[in-house]
């Protein structure tokens, strides 16, 4: 073989990693420019598409049936509801879980594994951004106009978000409120990241605290996210259930409420849940602002998909409600877990919550207990909760990874 060969090959091999990879993180941090283009996702679709029957990554009848499944919703939603159809949204969201499973399937199913080393070399490098932009945030205002052009306008309308900007390894949301918000595109996506690559670690070596572990808690603690740091509560609670460690983490809970009931009653923790409930029991909605909808909080939106699932339990796909297509207050939200019952219903939501569980139970050590499997089981279902999961690939990345050949999850 001739050194030009060699080194086209060499080449060659690289590059259908480091494709892949960047195509993985840019659709799950979602904040540059070109994520939600359309020639972005079909290139991402055909290039994804093509070294998956290549090589023979995986079981394509898999993803057939998803898709077919997806189809079939959406024709009898719309024959039921009569209203709007989107083919644009509904081929962009087939293309999103095609590229989802290409990705999973990816390397014989090592594709876990690369891409947690490259979230966490982006965690630690964003951590090293943050530190610079607690100590310089006039010059992180000031340079907006480099990184602007580059970052998703969808985070530019609002405008306590004019200095916003992302440079791929780190995002400055320009509010000067000392939230990290990492590579990811706000401070509880990030928090989301770090929980659930804690979790994805645990499979491999067990539930223990390591390097990962505290690095990922770190940028969790800089987040500042309420769903994040109830996360991280049940995942070290999962971890301290043994005879030590659990009197440990007993004693430093009830210390931590009765010598700082502070903590619990920041801003961003029971006040910020109770005002959430209270908001969702009130129906209390805000204007966007930059549309004419109004947006309500992660629970209420949760509830006002939950009732429109009671009256209509077979999941709508793209179409529209009747109510809401006849109603001129157009509500929109944030959550995943309430996306995933609008659009697949009860039988997909319940779905999507045991595959997650299955797998906690199927790649944790077998010595791990019922309980822990509960408490982390619940540290991933609240960040899954209150942030959107489908446009970002993880909600299906995670369902794939179920169908991986011979359960192979590396």
């Amino acid at each position: 073989m001739t050194i030009e060969s060699r080194f086209f090959e060499s080449t060659n091999r690289r590059m259908n990693i480091f494709i892949p990879l960047v195509i993985a993180i840019s659709m799950f941090a979602n904040t540059l420019f070109f994520v939600d283009t359309p020639w972005f996702l079909v290139l991402a679709f055909l290039f994804l598409g093509y070294k998956h029957f290549e090589q023979k990554f995986g079981n394509s009848r898999v993803l057939i049936a998803f898709l077919l499944s997806w189809a079939i919703i959406n024709l009898v939603a719309f024959v039921y509801h009569r209203t709007g159809f989107s083919v644009i949204t509904f081929f962009g969201y087939a293309i999103r879980m095609s590229i989802a499973f290409f990705l999973v399937h990816a390397w014989k199913s090592q594709f876990w594994n690369k891409f947690e080393s490259l979230i966490f070399i982006m965690t630690i490098v964003s951590l090293g951004f943050y530190c610079l932009n607690l100590i310089f945030p006039h010059l992180f205002n000031q340079i907006h106009v480099i990184f602007q052009p580059f970052t998703n306008n969808v985070y530019l309308q609002k405008d306590a978000q004019l200095y916003y900007w992302n440079n791929f390894f780190y995002t400055h949301s320009g509010r000067n409120d000392l939230r990290n918000s990492g590579f990811m595109w706000e401070p509880g996506a990030f928090a989301m990241s770090s929980v659930l690559m804690i979790v994805y670690n645990w499979t491999k070596g067990g539930i223990k605290y390591s390097k990962r572990f505290w690095v990922y808690s770190l940028a969790i603690v800089t987040t500042l996210s309420t769903a994040g740091y109830i996360s991280l509560m049940l995942l070290i609670f999962s971890n301290s259930l043994k005879r030590l460690q659990g009197i440990i983490f007993i004693f430093l809970a009830i210390t931590l409420v009765l010598l700082n009931p502070q903590v619990l009653y920041n801003d961003f923790l029971i006040p910020k849940i109770e005002q959430f409930i209270k908001e969702a029991e009130e129906d209390t909605v805000y204007s966007q602002e930059f549309s004419d909808r109004f947006e309500a909080n992660r629970i209420a939106y949760f509830g006002i998909n939950f009732l429109k699932s009671m009256d209509y339990p077979f999941g709508h796909g793209v179409i529209e409600d009747r109510s809401s297509s006849a109603s001129s207050l157009k509500i929109v939200g944030v959550g995943g877990l309430a996306e995933v019952l609008y659009k697949w219903g009860f039988v997909g939501l319940i779905g999507f919550l045991w595959v997650i569980f299955k797998l906690l139970i199927i790649y944790l050590p077998i010595s791990t207990k019922k309980i822990q499997h509960i408490s982390i089981f619940g540290a991933i279902i609240i960040p899954l909760f209150s942030n959107p999961i489908e446009n970002t690939l993880i909600g299906f990345m995670i369902l794939f990874s179920f169908y991986l050949p011979n359960r192979h999850f590396k």
